[in-house]
């Protein structure tokens, strides 16, 4: 709980913080420009695998860039988001209770897993050389299995101060705050990956140890 109050104090003492989560959280709520948004997510994760120390300074310099690196997480949204709503309308064959029992599961189980499998995607893309070999499902989903109890408290955390920054928003431009969380949070999803632990600004500024 510390390292993620930490992490958001971190945040808030980078320079022009404000601006630079706004613009990513308006461009994340927009179809396909939320690439832009995905793309510097992933940019995070890279400091992670990296060891490199945590920064807000060098964003939304290269909308190209982050663009082009960020599109096939979009386009992974696009689906899931089509998918989830095709898988809904066929479970309305069902009882009300039951079909209703059955959406919410479906989404609670989405939303509890999403941050973790765009996390081990991004990673992915990375790693491999074509999307065919990136997006493999079965791997990526026995990534997750097998890392599931550390991803949990995470997803779950994220879940709730994404919900609680809304409801303080009053849920104006809701995006925005999400986006917030989803800054805060990614590199805790990149540490349990990678196995790498984040620097943070923090970090960088203790002093040396003496040998």
């Amino acid at each position: 709980m510390k390292r993620i109050i930490q992490r958001f104090k971190d945040i808030t003492q980078e320079e022009n913080w404000i601006i630079k989560i706004v613009v990513g959280g308006i461009l994340f709520c927009i179809p396909i420009l939320n690439a832009i948004s995905f793309g510097y997510l992933m940019d995070l994760l890279d400091d992670v695998k990296e060891k490199r120390v945590l920064r807000l300074s060098k964003d939304w310099k290269n909308f190209e860039r982050l663009f082009k690196e960020g599109l096939p997480l979009a386009l992974a949204m696009i689906v899931l988001i089509v998918t989830t709503f095709i898988v809904q309308i066929l479970l309305e064959v069902f009882p009300f209770c039951l079909g209703l029992i059955l959406i919410l599961v479906l989404n609670l189980t989405i939303v509890v897993c999403m941050p973790m499998f765009f996390t081990i995607l991004a990673y992915r893309l990375r790693e491999y050389q074509t999307w065919q070999e990136a997006a493999q499902i079965g791997a990526i989903v026995n990534t997750i299995k097998k890392d599931f109890k550390h991803y949990l408290p995470f997803s779950l955390g994220l879940l709730l101060c994404s919900v609680l920054s809304i409801i303080v928003g009053c849920c104006l431009f809701a995006s925005i705050p999400y986006f917030l969380c989803c800054v805060a949070f990614c590199p805790f999803f990149g540490e349990i990956y990678t196995g790498n632990e984040m620097l943070t600004t923090q970090v960088e500024q203790q002093p040396a140890k003496e040998e």
